[in-house]
């Protein structure tokens, strides 16, 4: 999990030694501009966390080869 989930989406903020604290502000960010977002939760009852991404579907666009 998760140990502090109040700053996961703050600019250059990190825990790790070689870390640069841009990688989840930068996801944040292009879900944004697409329209979407992003979720992280520990999980209930069970180890780890969990990420929700959501993007938003236009059904007016088709794609052909």
């Amino acid at each position: 999990g998760i140990a502090n989930l109040d700053n996961l989406f703050v600019p250059f903020y990190t825990t790790k030694k070689s870390g640069s604290g841009i990688g989840l502000t930068l996801c944040q960010q292009v879900l944004q501009n697409h329209n979407g977002s992003i979720q992280l939760n520990n999980r209930v009852n069970q180890q780890g966390a969990e990420v929700l991404l959501q993007l938003p579907i236009d059904e007016m666009k088709t794609y052909s080869d």
